[in-house]
C-alpha cells in the first residue's frame, strides 16, 4: 500500500517452494499464504491488483508469498541476488550499450529504489518496473514509427526500417545479461 514499507533491509533470500507460471493458480496461493501469515487479501479487477492491509509486516509477507512462489514468465519476482544482477546489467550495461546507438535512457534509480519497486509492483503487465531501459528504446521507436507512418506513403518501407532498427538494438544490446535464466529446476 502506501503506508511505509517494512521491509527489512537487506532482504533474506527465500528458497521458492514452487515456480509458478501465472493465472488464478498464483493468484490463489499467494492469497492462501497470505492468509496462513495472518492477512487478508483481496483481489482487484481480474487478478491484477492484490491488496493487503500493509501495516505491521504486510509488505513483508508478500515478499516472503512471492518469494516461495515465484512467478516465472517474464514478469518473474526476482530474489534479490538476481535482481541486484539485473539492476547492475541494466545501468552498466544496457544503457550505455544503448546509448552508443543513440538512443537517450532516462538515468537509473538508486539500488534501492529498484528494489522496492519491484517488489511493490502489483500490476503484474510491468515487467522490471523503477528502470527499464529496453522498454524505452522500444517505446521510443514504436512512437517515431507511428509518427513516420502518419508522414509516408510506403507503409512497407517504414515498417522495414523499424524492425531494422529494432533488430539491430536486440543484436547489439542483449535486454537480460548472459546466463541470467537458470534452467529450471523439476518440482
Amino acid at each position: 500500500g502506501d503506508n511505509v514499507t517494512t521491509l527489512p533491509n537487506p532482504l533474506p533470500s527465500i528458497k521458492p517452494v514452487k515456480v509458478m507460471t501465472g493465472g488464478e493458480e498464483w493468484i490463489n496461493t499467494i492469497i492462501e499464504c497470505m492468509d496462513d501469515a495472518g492477512f487478508t487479501v483481496t483481489s482487484g479487477d481480474g487478478y491484477h491488483h492484490l491488496s493487503y492491509n500493509g501495516s505491521n509486516g504486510g509488505d513483508f509477507a508478500m515478499y516472503k508469498c512471492q518469494m516461495k512462489y515465484p512467478l516465472f514468465n517474464g514478469t518473474q519476482y526476482l530474489p534479490r541476488v538476481r535482481a541486484e544482477q539485473l539492476y547492475y546489467y541494466q545501468v552498466n550495461g544496457l544503457k550505455p550499450c544503448l546509448e552508443n546507438l543513440g538512443y537517450v535512457v532516462s538515468n537509473p534509480p538508486t539500488l534501492e529504489q529498484y528494489l522496492e519497486a519491484s517488489y511493490n509492483a502489483v500490476d503484474l503487465s510491468d515487467d522490471y518496473p523503477g528502470f527499464d531501459p529496453m522498454a524505452e528504446v522500444e517505446n521510443f521507436l514504436q512512437g517515431q514509427m507511428l509518427n513516420d507512418l502518419n508522414n509516408s506513403t510506403d507503409s512497407e518501407k517504414v515498417e522495414k526500417e523499424h524492425y531494422a532498427k529494432l533488430r539491430k538494438v536486440y543484436d547489439r544490446c542483449p535486454a537480460l545479461p548472459a546466463d541470467f535464466w537458470p534452467e529450471l529446476p523439476e518440482f
